[in-house]
This record gives C-alpha cells, sequence and structure tokens, in this order.
C-alpha cells in the first residue's frame, strides 16, 4: 500500500476517533426527539432496536446516580425473555410526574454505554418508578449493559 492511501486512511481513523470521543454519553434518561434525514442536532444517537436517529439533551434529565437499585438479570417464566429492573430514587419519581403534568415529554430515552437502549413512557416512570430493560434484546447484549450498570462507578 502506498504512503498516500496509509496516510488517508489513518486520516478517516483519527477522524472517526473523534467522532466517536465526542459522543460520550452519561448513563440516565433523556429527553429525545427522533430526528427526520434534513434535521440537525448536537447530540444525535442511533436506537439500538432500529435504524431511527434521535436527538439527545446535552445532559440526562435523571443521571444514573438516581438509580438506587439495580436487580439481578431475570427470566420471564411464560415467554422466557430476559430483563433487568432499574429502580429510580423517590425524587426522581416526582421530576416524572412533574414532566408528565406539563406535557413537557412522552417518552425518556434510556441511555446505557452511550447506546439508546430504548424509550421509556413518562406516565409510567411517574407512576411506577422503574424502568424494565430488556425488550428486544438479545442476551448477550442485557449482560453487557447490566454489567455496565452494575461496575459504574458513582461520580464523586
Amino acid at each position: 500500500m502506498n504512503t498516500g492511501r496509509k496516510l488517508i486512511i489513518s486520516g478517516i481513523f483519527v477522524l472517526v476517533s473523534g467522532v466517536c470521543l465526542a459522543q460520550d454519553f452519561q448513563n440516565g434518561l433523556y429527553f429525545i426527539e427522533k430526528l427526520e434525514q434534513d434535521e440537525e442536532c448536537q447530540d444525535p444517537i442511533k436506537s439500538m432496536h432500529a435504524d431511527s436517529v434521535y436527538c439527545l439533551t446535552g445532559l440526562p434529565i435523571i443521571p444514573s446516580q438516581d438509580f438506587v437499585s439495580l436487580s439481578k438479570i431475570k427470566q420471564e417464566p411464560i415467554m422466557g425473555g430476559r430483563y433487568f429492573v432499574i429502580g429510580l430514587a423517590p425524587s426522581s419519581k416526582e421530576t416524572m410526574k412533574v414532566i408528565e403534568a406539563k406535557a413537557l415529554a412522552e417518552n425518556m430515552g434510556l441511555i446505557i454505554s452511550n447506546r439508546l437502549v430504548g424509550k421509556v413512557k413518562v406516565s409510567e416512570l411517574a407512576e411506577q418508578g422503574f424502568i424494565r430493560v430488556g425488550k428486544g434484546l438479545i442476551h448477550s447484549e442485557l449482560k453487557k449493559l447490566h454489567r455496565a450498570l452494575a461496575n459504574a462507578e458513582p461520580d464523586g
């Protein structure tokens, strides 16, 4: 391979690496809005489940520090699907009630390890105070996400 091609490939790698590093999101719940092709966004992220691209708020509305519990991975007895549950702090549940009452958002996006894991209805968060993670995920992906939350260091 000639030197010119190596230089171009190196430049592309640095550019792609820079783009990936620029999108370092904290774990948590964010306001999200689905992006259309011609729309621009400062913090775009692709959904794990579909080819949809969403725009996030700069910081999570509910940071992972407000995730007060994390269940073990469980299996549904009838359908056999696997999932885990994230419990929210009482203050986060109250925040969801305010967001619901003021109709600020219908759904929140759950980000774990820089991935949009899924959308969660604000009304369910306000009522239940927990997030169930697992729908549409294969077991190996679910284990990676669970491990990422279980090993997360609290900000100090």
